[in-house]
């Protein structure tokens, strides 16, 4: 609901037409009102504290309203506060020039009352709304943002995987680019009592907030699973069971878990719905991505970095 408490300023270079649009509004309830008789004067008001509305005369000396208006939007705190013109000009062409410079609406001379108030009340409710949906973006953007922040802490910091690496002598690369604010992709590693190294990759169905949620709640059950990674098939199995237990229809996952002992040179791993992970010397992409050996698993010399790229292991 709009507020009779907001600030308008009245510019008119005619005093008897100020104080009769300045009348008319207090009648209606509007305590708040400033008053200036040329377009540099109210540029002056404007700057020093700005209004949440403008009723707006054209022909003005010094400065029109024309100017007044396109200044007034050049003002970062008045950029989109609405701005009446009333006028007496007939020409649709001078109208036009009048919205081009910035104008909300336009009011005829002589002034209607009733066609003031009304319109005054419009404009500064359709300001309010503006000023709300403008709060609740910005509330939004900020969650995201800091959800964004709390899904990218889940995976791996440089300085774990570098840890991995210093325990097992493994490199592990990601890339991991949500398509919006916030995804359902994400992957983990962990280093077990043995040496080994227990790994997932998955990809929740769908983006957003939801994916998001889901994603944690992943996170969560796998937090603590101890010596279940030596048995892949066998953990992911029981993860299945517990996301079909907590997620609705409708929400699903991909994903695949897998261990790889560098002592024994050995990739297990189960997957579902998942593809199956590629091997090979990262140095020869060519021969890796060729056609014959898509699809073709193929044990390579040890040690090869583990390249964890769009969700997919390779």
């Amino acid at each position: 609901m709009y507020s009779t408490k907001r600030r308008s300023a009245i510019v008119d270079d005619v005093k008897l037409l100020r104080d009769m649009i300045a009348g008319i509004l207090r009648k209606a309830g509007f305590t708040n009102l400033v008053l200036a008789e040329d377009g540099q004067e109210a540029m002056f008001k404007v700057a020093s504290n700005p209004p949440d509305l403008m009723i707006l005369d054209i022909i003005m000396p010094i400065m029109n309203g024309m100017e007044v208006c396109s200044l007034v939007r050049q003002i970062e705190d008045t950029a989109s506060i609405p701005i009446i013109v009333q006028t007496a000009m007939d020409d649709n062409e001078e109208r036009l020039k009048a919205f081009a410079a910035g104008a909300s609406d336009l009011l005829t001379k002589p002034v209607n009352a009733l066609e003031l108030v009304i319109r005054t009340k419009l404009h500064l409710k359709n300001l309010v709304l503006t000023e709300k949906q403008e709060r609740y973006r910005h509330r939004v953007a900020d969650e995201l943002s800091t959800a964004k922040d709390v899904q990218q802490n889940i995976l791996p910091s440089k300085k774990k995987l570098a840890e991995i690496r210093q325990a097992t002598g493994l490199n592990i690369s990601s890339v991991c680019q949500p398509s919006s604010e916030l995804g359902g992709d994400f992957w983990g590693a962990h280093v077990l009592e043995n040496g080994s190294i227990g790994f997932y990759v998955t990809d929740f169905s769908g983006h957003g907030v939801v994916s998001a949620l889901n994603t944690i709640r992943l996170h969560t059950l796998l937090f603590n699973v101890g010596e279940a990674w030596i048995n892949p098939h066998v953990l992911l199995s029981n993860i299945n069971q517990s996301l079909c237990d907590m997620l609705p229809t409708g929400q699903y996952a991909t994903m695949i878990i897998g261990l790889i002992s560098p002592d024994e040179g050995t990739l297990s791993y189960a997957g579902a719905a998942a593809p199956p992970p590629l091997y090979g010397a990262w140095s020869k992409p060519d021969e890796l991505f060729s056609d014959n050996n898509l699809g073709r698993l193929r044990q390579p010399p040890w040690p090869v970095d583990l390249i964890i790229k769009k969700g997919v292991p390779v």
